[in-house]
């Protein structure tokens, strides 16, 4: 699960990795879940926390499909 960010990710995955540890936002061992809608705001999302999960203690981080129904 866990893989290196590319890095010119650096400086975002830093800054997500920072916000996640302050607000405590997951615990060690949690299973993340994700919803992706195929856009890129959510699919940047997930590789990041795929990117940093075992730095993260992330234990799984999981992708489901969402569709908001706002494209014909």
């Amino acid at each position: 699960m866990d893989k290196k960010p590319p890095s010119r990710w650096g400086t975002c995955c830093t800054q997500v990795a920072a916000f996640i540890r302050k607000e405590a936002l997951f615990s060690t061992g949690d299973r993340v879940l994700v919803g992706v809608s195929g856009g890129i705001d959510s699919v940047f999302l997930w590789e990041v926390l795929c990117a940093l999960g075992e730095s993260l203690g992330i234990e799984e981080v999981i992708a489901v499909y969402v569709d908001h129904g706002l494209r014909p």
